[in-house]
């Protein structure tokens, strides 16, 4: 139950880790975690960090773990935009694509989270949101996945159906480029949160 005395008497590294995270010890613990280079020890030392609201020592520990999970949740829960920005460009470089897209997708950056998708091979995942969020690149996606599906199966890559040879098919698609420009406009920015019951 001497803990503390434990602590100060201890030479096993392990030992003196495990003992400085249940007394709370931080600096013995970061010191421990530099030493050991070990990305447990890191995801350790980050999950006592936030339990203190040691937030910028937990950012760095879990950078360290490269835990792009938990820095998306630290950096959208502190609604650090710029940290946010930051990880989608290191968690792309990483391959880390699954939040590389939403880090770009909770910034609005539509275009990047689209030329992610369509990089990494996921064409029909493009295509349906280039429908949804960017109308006017919807026939180049669909043109790059067909290509791409007609090396496995030409009758199904023939059979996608493009806006530009059938707007027949595509009902409000006029209108909705007309949105994505004004869109472009209006939102170039971040706004904040507390802005989100005043905005069309």
């Amino acid at each position: 139950g001497f803990k503390q005395q434990a602590l100060t008497v201890s030479t096993d590294p392990e030992h003196r880790f495990e003992l400085a995270l249940q007394l709370g010890e931080l600096k013995i613990a970061y010191q421990l975690a530099v030493e050991a280079e070990s990305e447990q020890k890191w995801k350790q030392l980050a999950e006592l960090a936030i339990s203190k609201c040691q937030f910028g020592l937990a950012q760095e520990c879990l950078h360290h773990a490269q835990d792009y999970g938990g820095l998306l949740l630290l950096a959208t829960a502190s609604g650090n935009a710029s940290m946010v920005n930051k990880l989608a460009e290191g968690a792309e470089r990483d391959g880390k694509n699954n939040v590389a897209f939403m880090s770009y997708f909770l910034q609005g950056k539509v275009d990047a989270c689209l030329e992610l998708l369509i990089r990494t091979g996921r064409l029909p995942e493009a295509a349906f949101l280039a429908r949804t969020y960017l109308p006017s690149q919807v026939s180049r996606v669909v043109k790059l996945w067909r290509e791409n599906l007609s090396k496995v199966n030409q009758k199904a890559a023939e059979s996608l159906a493009d806006p530009t040879e059938y707007e027949n098919l595509f009902p409000g698609l006029k209108e909705a480029f007309v949105v994505e420009e004004w869109v472009k406009e209006t939102h170039a920015d971040l706004w904040p949160a507390k802005q989100y019951p005043l905005v069309t």
